[in-house]
């Protein structure tokens, strides 16, 4: 493996790290549940649980799109 891909991989692992604990801290704080924040923010129940154990697939950018509000 090259060096950029390398500290690229490095780099990413330590972003969903820490979006991961952030995710749960804040969800914590505020007293919501994995159902509680699904219904609130629309995202499914799994993808959060997905995303605050660091599991969650990134999606490719071409499958993404802005937001909604956001164009």
């Amino acid at each position: 493996m090259e060096l950029h891909s390398i500290i690229m991989e490095n780099a990413t692992t330590d972003i969903d790290r820490r979006l991961a604990v952030r995710l749960r801290a804040l969800r914590a704080d505020r007293g919501l549940t994995l159902d509680g924040l699904a219904e609130r923010s629309g995202v499914s129940r799994s993808m959060i649980s997905l995303v605050e154990r660091g599991r969650a697939a990134r999606p490719r950018p071409s499958s993404t799109g802005s937001p909604p509000g956001w164009a």
